[in-house]
């Protein structure tokens, strides 16, 4: 009897989309990437903007400290992408 391949299980590394923070440094490198199709790019801008109003409440919170929101950054970009966003929030 054979034994079973085990493969090491590696941790799942998230994705463009799931995770766009890990593989852009701002927003707007998410439009330049020609890899993604125009609603995997307003997914990741979506999953973005998420992250960005965490942040943003966070520091609205006085727990501030890390890195700084960038939801203006991606809100305009999800503009340029034609996509209406709710976050209209000048900060």
């Amino acid at each position: 009897m054979k034994p079973a391949d085990k493969t090491p299980s590696e941790p799942i590394k998230p994705t463009k989309i799931e995770s766009p923070v890990r593989h852009y440094v701002k927003p707007q490198d998410v439009l330049k990437d020609s890899t993604l199709s125009d609603q995997s790019k307003r997914k990741a801008l979506d999953n973005w903007e998420v992250d960005a109003q965490a942040l943003q409440r966070a520091d609205d919170e006085g727990m501030s400290g890390g890195e700084p929101s960038k939801l203006l950054d991606v809100v305009d970009a999800k503009e340029r992408l034609g996509v209406e966003t709710k976050s209209r929030q000048s900060k």
